[in-house]
Parts: structure tokens; C-alpha cells; sequence
């Protein structure tokens, strides 16, 4: 098994997508990887993720505010949530005091 980190980013504000007659909404990315500080730079540079790119070109703002340690099953199960907002300290104050980089009592 790779250890891997589970990363939440927040939007500063949704992306509204339009396909069609549906309008799609997100305002988090939940993704893994082996190197946070890799794939962070990536995801400011609009590249590793589609949603990533999109938001880049729209021009919103983001900020990882949780992660956890796993692999990539740890990622799936969160994202079998389908409510990433639950799993956000920004959106949910129940959870604040886990905000990456909170300083002790935060996950990292």
C-alpha cells in the first residue's frame, strides 16, 4: 500500500458549471497524492485536475483547509460521501478546529 495524503480544497467561492439543461456546482476538490507540495504547485498552475484547471481559468480562489493520511481508498470513501462541504472546516463549524494548518488540535 502507498501512503498518500487526502486533500480537501475549498473554494472561495462555487464554480457554477452549465451543461445543457443542468447547472453543476462545486465548491471543493477532494484528491491524493504522495506529494502535497507537488501536486498544490501543479493545481495553482491550472494543471493535474480538470475542476482544477477550470477554476484557474475562472479565476477563483482556494485553499487546502484538511487533509488526512491514506491511499487512494481513503480518498474514494470521502468521495463517496457526496458532501464534501461536511468534511470542510470553512463550511462546517462543527469541524473548524481541524482546518489545515490550525496548528495542534488540525489534522495534517
Amino acid at each position: 500500500m502507498i501512503t498518500t495524503t487526502v486533500y480537501l480544497i475549498h473554494f472561495d467561492r462555487p464554480y457554477i458549471a452549465k451543461t445543457g439543461k443542468q447547472k453543476k456546482t462545486a465548491g471543493h476538490y477532494l484528491g491524493s497524492t504522495a506529494d502535497l507540495a507537488f501536486r498544490i504547485r501543479e493545481h495553482a498552475n491550472g494543471r493535474g485536475a480538470r475542476l482544477m484547471e477550470i477554476i484557474t481559468q475562472e479565476g477563483i480562489g482556494w485553499s487546502v483547509v484538511r487533509t488526512w493520511n491514506g491511499d487512494r481508498k481513503t480518498e474514494r470513501k470521502l468521495k463517496n460521501r457526496h458532501n464534501h462541504a461536511a468534511l470542510c472546516p470553512c463550511c462546517n463549524q462543527n469541524i473548524a478546529h481541524l482546518r489545515h494548518g490550525a496548528g495542534k488540535g488540525g489534522e495534517a
